[in-house]
């Protein structure tokens, strides 16, 4: 295969002692565009009133990875729930250098 594809899972879990019912999803989208490889992984769930059986840390975030797998990676990581906003790109000449730039929130590396 191409290794392109998207996955999508809903969810519905309903809490056994009372707290009502927990939804949510993943999805995990594979492309190629141009001539970068694509991969976004996001996670979103609706608040409930108690306490979730997926933590909130991880249940609305969002993950991008960008390569054309020879001189350029991108990665985006964004969790609201943390305030994490994160970024890196990184750049390759072959034989020659590499750079790295690594974005948080306002700070720059």
């Amino acid at each position: 295969g191409d290794g392109l594809f998207t996955l999508v899972v809903h969810y519905l879990m309903v809490h056994s002692d009372g707290d009502g019912e927990e939804k949510g999803q993943l999805t995990i989208d594979r492309k190629y565009v141009g001539d970068l490889w694509t991969t976004l992984i996001q996670t979103a769930a609706v608040p409930i009133s108690g306490q979730p059986i997926i933590p909130v840390t991880i249940s609305n975030i969002e993950m991008k990875l960008e390569c054309d797998r020879h001189t350029k990676l991108s990665v985006k990581y964004v969790n609201p729930t943390k305030n994490r906003d994160i970024q890196i790109h990184i750049i390759r000449v072959p034989g020659k250098s590499a750079s790295i730039e690594i974005i948080d929130g306002a700070r720059k590396h």
